[in-house]
């Protein structure tokens, strides 16, 4: 792409704005395409929820119609342990978000303890915690400013913003997160609330204070089992439905997606609904999903799912689509403990379902 003047200089007013205006500004969280491959990122009440260990890779690259590098990694691992009474799991996550024309880089570390509360044959309770580090680095040495350009020979010399360089700030973060969980019959439900940064840390670059604002994240899900086999994780024919739900509220921003995935033959395919604003005439996108299962064993899979995010009002139609690709291992016989869980369901064991 070739930068002409007014080019430069409407992406360098952007720039600025963001973050020499830090003070009055706040920043919202990533929000997937896949809420439901990436439980534990929205909720770590979510950590061993479901027996074994899981690993989930997801890729989101954003906004491809903009010039703009958007996009973000994210890995999360949790494994279960039903060997110490009320543990629920114990899961890692890490996360890099790269913005703003790729001078904005954030990378996040952080470890999510869950505990179970079992309250009856069917139901149970989780709670959840985040303890992460955040770094976040600005670097703008390959910037170009408005003072470094003329209205007929372009970009002519050093800027008079030369002092700022490359700058870089570290936080703590923690979220909370709880859910239930019922069984009836071939449906099973999660109901789960949670909230992220509820210490603000300040985010700033220059000094100023730029808190992160709390997060308050609603979502609900049902699994409806048609599989004519009855075996937890075991083969089976038929189909799965999975119905649901996520809502996201930080500052002024309300973010919801709903939809339904299905699931027979090893094949997964869903279709969402997002908005940003509770706003049919803006920042509507429709999400379309394809995927597959692929068992390695009965205990052990590969699951790999690519959604394509669509905004469908013509209006907003130059950022482009965006593009989420999900790798998910999972892994039924591995746990803390010495002895392999089992995975079939016995007539006094707690409910314990297995994952969509």
């Amino acid at each position: 792409m070739t930068l002409t003047p007014k080019k430069i200089f409407v992406i360098v007013g952007a720039l600025a704005l963001f973050v020499f205006s830090v003070s009055e500004a706040r920043s919202q969280d990533i929000t997937y395409s896949q809420p439901y491959n990436s439980p534990t990122y929205y909720n770590p009440a979510m950590v061993g929820l479901t027996l074994g260990l899981k690993t989930r890779f997801n890729y989101l690259k954003r906004w491809t119609g903009l010039s703009g590098n958007y996009y973000t990694y994210n890995f999360s691992a949790d494994i279960a342990d039903r060997n110490i009474p009320g543990s629920g799991g114990l899961g890692l996550i890490f996360q890099q978000d790269r913005q703003g024309m790729g001078y904005i880089k954030t990378t996040t570390i952080g470890v999510m303890p869950s505990v179970r509360i079992r309250s009856s044959y069917n139901t149970l309770f989780q709670v959840g915690a985040t303890i992460s580090a955040v770094n976040r680095k600005l670097d703008l040495t390959d910037a170009v400013f408005s003072s470094q350009l003329d209205p007929i020979y372009g970009n002519i010399g050093p800027s008079t913003f030369s002092s700022f360089g490359e700058e870089s700030t570290f936080y703590a973060d923690f979220s909370l997160g709880a859910l239930f969980q019922f069984e009836k019959g071939s449906t099973t439900g999660v109901i789960g609330v949670a909230a992220h940064h509820l210490t603000r840390p300040d985010q700033s670059f220059t000094g100023h204070t730029a808190p992160l604002e709390i997060k308050y994240v609603v979502h609900a899900d049902f699994i409806i089992d048609l599989m004519e086999s009855r075996v937890l994780y075991g083969k089976a024919s038929g189909w799965k439905l999975n119905p649901g739900f996520i809502y996201q509220r930080q500052l002024f921003m309300d973010v919801y997606q709903v939809g339904i995935n299905a699931y027979t033959s090893y094949v997964y395919f869903g279709i969402w609904y997002k908005n940003e604003a509770f706003n049919w005439d803006n920042f509507s996108n429709m999400t379309f999903m394809v995927g597959t299962n692929v068992p390695f064993t009965d205990e052990n899979r590969m699951k790999v799912m690519y959604s394509y995010d669509l905004m469908i009002h013509s209006e907003h139609g130059y950022v482009g689509p965006s593009h989420q690709i999900s790798l998910v291992f999972e892994f039924d016989g591995i746990s803390f403990g010495r002895n392999k869980p089992n995975t079939m369901r016995r007539p006094n064991q707690p409910i314990e379902c297995s994952s969509f």
